[in-house]
């Protein structure tokens, strides 16, 4: 549905898809502010209807939000993903990937319409283009899901669906044998939306530590040692995790370097 004329009734749909946008994300406004190089209270004033915006500033405010800016103009999203168009193909796995990203897309967007929401949401299919960007080999875990680089190092993988959920599960019952194990890996998290990878990082197991001991913290004498699902804050993972690839809300791929 297309928004009215009026400047004000322009205004409210920004404001409002802004807003969406940049919680899916899990950004406060300082966040989009600094990112964009847009003042913290001038974002303010969008994301509440009192400022006319300029159209560069709405460009720069679209990039940090891996939206396209004609998404900041619905007045209904249709779809949460920005509409491509068909990149040549060529042979490459991460190339064809790429080539039917558009099409998966699509059909993302027209089973949502359906009210069938997370189409691609099944955890084999993100774990595949985690090892597309990066590399690396898929191996069996009893402690979830974990891969592998050509020099054996083992990492843990998660993901997050920021239309699902906010922040990572490493485990759904964490006990301390799950915990020595963990210990001993470093980490490689995916944050998507919807079909796309926006972002993927490597967390060193150190770095997780302080998380560890505020779990063990919760475990007292005399009480069954286990949590069931602890989370990881999205927010801890972005701080200090090392950001090995960061889509641009396309969908298409590309191969990170490890090191």
């Amino acid at each position: 549905m297309d928004v009215g004329n009026s400047i004000e009734e322009v205004l409210k749909v920004i404001a409002k898809n802004v807003v969406r946008f940049r919680k899916q994300l899990g950004f406060t406004q300082e966040d989009l502010a600094y990112k964009a190089d847009i003042d913290r209270t001038y974002i303010g004033y969008i994301e509440n209807a009192k400022q006319n915006v300029s159209t560069k500033k709405l460009v720069a405010i679209a990039e940090v939000l891996k939206v396209a800016i004609s998404d900041l103009f619905k007045d209904e999203i249709e779809s949460q993903i920005t509409k491509v168009e068909e990149p040549n193909l060529t042979y490459g796995a991460v190339e064809v990937y790429n080539s039917v990203v558009p099409a998966l897309r699509l059909l993302e967007q027209d089973a949502a319409v359906k009210g069938v929401h997370g189409l691609f949401r099944d955890d084999n299919f993100r774990i595949f283009q985690i090892l597309l960007i990066t590399s690396l080999s898929q191996m069996s875990d009893d402690n979830g899901v974990s891969v592998v680089d050509d020099k054996g190092v083992v990492y843990g993988v998660r993901t997050v669906d920021l239309l699902q959920m906010k922040n990572f599960v490493l485990h759904d019952r964490v006990t301390p044998q799950v915990l020595i194990e963990y210990r001993k890996r470093d980490w490689i998290f995916g944050v998507y939306r919807g079909v796309g990878v926006l972002e993927l990082y490597r967390v060193l197991s150190k770095d997780l530590e302080s998380i560890y001991l505020k779990w063990e913290s919760q475990w007292k004498d005399g009480v069954k040692k286990e949590l069931k699902n602890p989370k990881v804050p999205l927010r801890y993972v972005r701080a200090v995790g090392e950001l090995l690839f960061e889509g641009d809300g396309s969908g298409r791929i590309e191969r990170a370097d490890l090191g």
